[in-house]
């Protein structure tokens, strides 16, 4: 799953990266930085939601916490990933 995020996010990074290797090897990295910047929690809520396409309230009843909850961490997650240097 993380890789297919990986992937993913690669692409709308730098969509023309493709057809270089280097590139999307580099951009992948940028990426897996990312991801590993958020905490564990947000990292989880990231994946779930833009990987596996749950809904905020599917992941809040999957990890027992309030939708509420799931918005703050996926807005932590997604400044993170647009933020990182």
């Amino acid at each position: 799953r993380e890789d297919e995020v990986e992937a993913r996010m690669a692409r709308k990074l730098n969509p023309s990266a493709f057809g270089n290797p280097e590139t999307i090897y580099i951009r992948k990295e940028e990426v897996t930085a990312r991801l590993n910047a958020m905490t564990e929690t947000q990292r989880r809520i990231f994946i779930a939601y833009y990987g596996d396409g749950m809904t905020q309230e599917q992941i809040g009843d999957e990890l027992g916490i309030a939708h509420q909850t799931v918005s703050k961490h996926l807005k932590a997650a997604e400044k993170k990933m647009a933020n990182f240097e």
